[in-house]
């Protein structure tokens, strides 16, 4: 009776794991976003973890175990991989409306000149600033050195005493 409760539950368990793994196939496929493929990659790991624990028990070999262990480590490592390369690029499509938000408003700011009252209470208006480019990525931050601009400050007018 044992035997065969131990072998439908294998047969079982294979059966909802194929299903998970095919359902967790179509997500990777079509998954709308980067992060959404990544996730389901790392569930595909969780999977073939399932399975190997599966045979494992079906087979009554220990190594199985060992074999899981070390796939759990090198999934674990690569989902931390793809997150970390997600954050640099940035390619979360929340960060890229915020981004495209601040620039929008960044460059309405400039285009507004601003006016501020002269000692002689004249009006001057000051230039707009430059409109905002395009964030440089890390390659082309490091092919160019920094330019340092000199200010100089601006004379006070002389007060007679």
């Amino acid at each position: 009776m044992s035997s065969e409760f131990l072998n439908f539950s294998v047969q079982f368990a294979l059966v909802l794991l194929s299903a998970a793994f095919l359902l967790t196939v179509l997500k990777v496929i079509k998954g709308p976003t980067l992060p959404d493929r990544i996730l389901a990659l790392d569930m595909l790991v969780a999977t073939a973890i399932g399975f190997i624990a599966v045979i494992g028990l079906k087979t009554g070999y220990t190594l199985y175990v060992d074999v899981a262990i070390a796939l759990g480590l090198v999934g674990f490592l690569a989902t931390v991989a793809f997150a970390r390369f997600i954050l640099a690029r940035g390619q979360t499509e929340e960060g890229r409306e915020k981004k495209r938000l601040e620039e929008s408003q960044k460059q309405s700011e400039t285009e507004k000149p601003s006016v501020e009252p002269d000692t002689n209470s004249k009006v001057v208006e000051k230039p707009s600033k430059k409109p905002v480019t395009a964030k440089k990525t890390a390659s082309q931050k490091v092919a160019k050195t920094p330019r340092t601009r000199s200010r100089k400050t601006p004379k006070k007018p002389e007060t007679k005493s």
